[in-house]
Formats: structure tokens, C-alpha cells, sequence
């Protein structure tokens, strides 16, 4: 009974991780849409960091469950009564009636004049929205070939992640310190993802990788070349690991930001739903990973997880240089649309179209509202 509801609050989990940030991604514009996801991702280290302080406080471990769970029922009872369906699910779905009035309450809010001419001007891609299946992203070669790249950066980003969870309790030091400072690492990553409205996601995504790559290699190098129990060292690869996690946590930001834009409104939430079920086999990996060092024998000793997770991010980096840039693009409505998405052809189009006076530019420009 224990194991099986353990897994039925895996799968919630998941699922709320989810849609949670698809909901954030579709009821935001591009010019907004990066403090949206940055703001939101802001309150996971604050969540990890506030679980130290509770387990600290609350030890008895069946009281500590109970207190954890409780602020889920708040947001549950939060999300029936204030949240909203997205327009892009409305629109694929063809309550036309619900998206306009869903609209209205957007311009009011904003203090927009509503185009009357909206509505149906989105309905060009609602036929495209109700015939195209899941399968249909094995005939369009360019977004596939996004989708596993993605497949694996989620992978990693999962695995680096929680692999770098479960290696605290091998660092030295306080595990609930050593904890509430995993948490804490996270917070700049928040505050970085701000600067891809100005520099990209592409450009931070590969710092990240590269960066968080040193880092855990040289965490690992420090365990061989170096007597953690001496004080100052211990400290020392505390704060290398730390970084690792930093720049895991903004990888793992930016998966679920830089893939949402990329991926068609018809099947958003399914393709981000698999590159989320690569993560998870990631995270299965990661403990074995992180404990890896008492079945195998090498020279790293407790390093050797890290420097694991360190040549996984290294590949990663330079798979990320196939990925376009995103930044201030209207998200792609339909597997078509996506497969061209900022493809060389399409930005040369692009380009000739919105140099004329045509009825295509104003189209283009006017669905960018």
C-alpha cells in the first residue's frame, strides 16, 4: 500500500509540474512570457528550502508527510476558483465562445480594445488543430529532430538534477544545511533566466551546460587530488557542487521554457509530456548514478557521480547548437507550422513578406498581438 501510493503522488506530482508551467507558457505573450516562467521557477529552491526547515523542526516522519501535503490542498482549492483554461487549448478545442470571452477578460485586464475580427482570424489553424495526431511529428523531419535533442537535455537535466539531491547526503557537513544550501543555489538560477528576454535562451542554455559541465568535473577531480576531511577543502567542494546545481537548475528551467515555444500549441503538452518522461528516467538514474562509486572502483570515489553527470552536460552543450533561438516569437500553432519554425527558408520568407505591403505581412503582424 505504501509503494503504490507513493507512486499515485509521483504521477500527481509530475502532472501538476507539467501543466502548471504549459498553463504559464500559453496565457502569456512573448513579450511577457519570460518573467512569467522566471517568477514562477522562482519558488521551487524556495520550496526546497523551506522542506529543510520543516524537516529540521517537524523529524517524526509521518507528521512531516502531513505537513507537506497540506499546502497542496490550498492550491487545488486556488485553482478551481481563479484559474483559467488557456486560449490555446480553448482554440484547439473549438469553444469559440468561451475564447472570446476568455479574450475579453485578457483586454480588460490590459486595457486592450478587443479586434472584433480575433476570434475568427485564429480559426485558420483550428482545422489543422483537430486532424493532426501525435504520430503526424514522425512526417516532419526539422521538428523531430528538435524533439530528441530535447529528449535528451530533459534526460540530463533530470538526472544532473536530482542526481546532485541525492548527492548531498555524501557531501560533508549538515545534511539539512547542505540541503537548504541546494535550494538556496537554485534562487540566482531564477534570477539568470531573466536575462534570456535580452540574450536568448539558446545563448544561456549552452553557458549553462558548459559552465555546470567544469564545474562537476573539477568536483570530481577535487575529491581525487584533495583531503575533503581537512577544513576549507570540504567547504571548497561544497561550493563547486553548488554551482553544478546551479547551472543544472537553469537547464532545467529552460527545457521546459525553450521547448514549450517550440513545440506546436496541437501537441505542446504531449511532447512536452514525453521530454518530461525522459527526465524521470533520468531521475531513476540519478541515485544509481550518485551511489554509483560503492559498486565500481575508480580513483574519483564519491566524484565519480558528479563527473557523470559533468561529460552528460558537456554532450548536451553541443547538441543545444542545433536549436533555434526563440526569443520574441509567437509559438508555433500546428505541426506544419512548427516543422518550419525558424528554419532558414522560413526567416528568408519571413523577411521577403514583411518588406511588402502585403495581406500576409499584416497577417503575420497581426496575430503577433
Amino acid at each position: 500500500m505504501f509503494a503504490a501510493l507513493r507512486f499515485v503522488i509521483g504521477a500527481c506530482f509530475v502532472g501538476v509540474a507539467l501543466l502548471d508551467h504549459v498553463i504559464s507558457v500559453e496565457s502569456s505573450g512573448p513579450s511577457r512570457r519570460t518573467y512569467v516562467v522566471a517568477t514562477r521557477a522562482f519558488f521551487w529552491p524556495v520550496g526546497t528550502m523551506l522542506t529543510s526547515l520543516v524537516a529540521y523542526y517537524i523529524k517524526d516522519w509521518d507528521w512531516f508527510q502531513i505537513a507537506a501535503s497540506i499546502p497542496a490542498f490550498v492550491c487545488a482549492s486556488l485553482t478551481l476558483l481563479f484559474l483559467d483554461e488557456t486560449p490555446h487549448y480553448l482554440m484547439s478545442k473549438g469553444r469559440h465562445a468561451d475564447l472570446r470571452k476568455l479574450f475579453q477578460k485578457m483586454a480588460n485586464r490590459n486595457g486592450r480594445e478587443l479586434p472584433k475580427e480575433l476570434v475568427e482570424a485564429l480559426k485558420e489553424d483550428e482545422q489543422a488543430a483537430l486532424s493532426e495526431r501525435f504520430l503526424d511529428i514522425l512526417k516532419a523531419p526539422v521538428l523531430l529532430k528538435r524533439f530528441l535533442v530535447f529528449l535528451y537535455l530533459w534526460l540530463i537535466a533530470g538526472m544532473g538534477y536530482y542526481g546532485l539531491n541525492f548527492n548531498v547526503a555524501n557531501l560533508t557537513g549538515d545534511v539539512y544545511i547542505n540541503n537548504a544550501l541546494s535550494g538556496a543555489a537554485e534562487l540566482p538560477a531564477s534570477i539568470l533566466v531573466y536575462m534570456v528576454q535580452k540574450i536568448g535562451r539558446k545563448s544561456l542554455c549552452i553557458a549553462s551546460l558548459f559552465f555546470g559541465s567544469l564545474a562537476l568535473i573539477c568536483s570530481a577531480v577535487m575529491t581525487v587530488y584533495l583531503d575533503m576531511k581537512l577544513e576549507g577543502n570540504s567547504s571548497a567542494q561544497i561550493a563547486v557542487s553548488m554551482l553544478g546545481k546551479l547551472a543544472i537548475s537553469i537547464v532545467f528551467i529552460l527545457d521546459y521554457f525553450w521547448s514549450s515555444e517550440m513545440f506546436p500549441s496541437t501537441a505542446r503538452t504531449t511532447m512536452v509530456g514525453f521530454c518530461s518522461l525522459s527526465a524521470r528516467v533520468g531521475t531513476i538514474l540519478s541515485p544509481i548514478i550518485a551511489d554509483l562509486y560503492q559498486q565500481v572502483g575508480t580513483v574519483f570515489g564519491v566524484g565519480f557521480g558528479p563527473l557523470i553527470f559533468g561529460i552528460s552536460m558537456f554532450i548536451g552543450g553541443l547538441l543545444t547548437f542545433y536549436l533555434p533561438e526563440t526569443k520574441q516569437q509567437r509559438v508555433p500553432e500546428t505541426i506544419k507550422e512548427s516543422n518550419v519554425f525558424l528554419t532558414k527558408a522560413a526567416r528568408r520568407r519571413s523577411k521577403s513578406e514583411k518588406s511588402e505591403n502585403t495581406p500576409e505581412a499584416d497577417s503575420e503582424r497581426f496575430t503577433q498581438f
